[in-house]
């Protein structure tokens, strides 16, 4: 189960990143939010737990839309020290959120049952895609976008994977990430 958001998450900012940067932000943000509860209602309504897994999978690839969306949005509107300020307050945000989990969905359990934490996770999609669609502007201005091209992308693929620092920190963060989890 934590696989299949995991490995939805992973494929999902492959694709969420270049778009974010071809069509632009806010529209990443609400879609990957859109996806994200299309997944919780799969995994709400299914009786089967291959499609549960598909709806974790699909919860994944909504939930880095976001991720992706929300990291760029900073780095359009902030530099330097504000910019680290906030940023380490959204990796706080990512890093804190599922150590509750497990208790939030215990106590979910404990009262209703284990259906009903994915309505928590729809209403929770639906409030922020409202605060997204009524509150956040676009912050990449149309004269800024890159075009989707898959060149483009394999490039930046392969410029991230050829560099040893990055590579690094990457696989730093995934140990640590990994034992956290």
């Amino acid at each position: 189960v934590i696989i299949g958001i995991f490995s939805g998450m992973t494929i999902g900012q492959l694709i969420a990143g270049p778009l974010s940067d071809a069509i632009g932000r806010k529209r990443i943000l609400f879609t990957g939010i859109i996806i994200y509860f299309l997944g919780s209602l799969l995994c709400f309504t299914t009786q089967s737990f291959e499609w549960f897994l598909v709806g974790r999978f699909i919860q994944g690839i909504g939930v880095s839309g976001p991720y992706v969306a929300s990291i760029s949005i900073v780095r359009d509107k902030y530099s330097g020290a504000q910019m680290a300020r906030i940023m380490s307050l959204i990796m706080m945000v990512f890093m804190v959120a599922p150590a509750i989990a497990p208790s939030l969905g215990q106590l979910i359990i404990h009262f209703f049952g284990w259906r009903d934490i994915f309505v928590l996770y729809m209403i929770y999609a639906t409030v922020v895609g409202a605060w997204v669609a009524l509150r956040l502007e676009e912050t990449l201005l149309p004269e800024n976008r890159l075009p989707m091209r898959l060149q483009a992308f394999q490039d930046g693929f392969k410029e991230v994977v050829s560099n040893k620092t990055t590579m690094s920190y990457l696989l730093c963060a995934g140990f640590c990430f990994g034992g956290f989890i």
